[in-house]
């Protein structure tokens, strides 16, 4: 059940689900990832790391042959894994909308 998710915020961590069309929906395609960039950001994967805004975003690295740049717009995000070496995020599949964002984790 898809909760409404007001204001998302540098630092949440979101539960979203990635979704193509013709994709299932099922529990396997949901994930939780850490929110890095939103509206009014840029992110830049260059020389193995990852800057927000022109500043190095210590400790996340990614592939040394990856070479991209995001403009971030609103409702977008820019979303990475806790697991730095072993997380499939937004290095990988680009940044996410709300509307994919199914609720931020609250833990007790």
């Amino acid at each position: 059940m898809k909760q409404s998710v007001k204001k998302i915020t540098l630092g949440t961590a979101a539960l979203y689900c990635r979704l193509s069309r013709g994709d299932n929906i099922n529990n396997e395609s949901n994930s939780i990832k850490r929110v890095v960039a939103v509206a009014g950001d840029t992110v830049q994967l260059k020389d193995s790391r990852v800057y927000i805004n022109h500043v190095y975003l210590s400790p996340y690295t990614c592939d040394a042959d990856i070479a991209a740049a995001y403009n971030l717009e609103a409702d977008h995000y820019f979303v990475l894994g806790d697991n730095d070496g072993a997380s499939i995020d937004s290095r990988d599949f680009g940044i996410i909308s709300k509307e994919h964002i199914i609720g931020k984790v609250i833990l007790f």
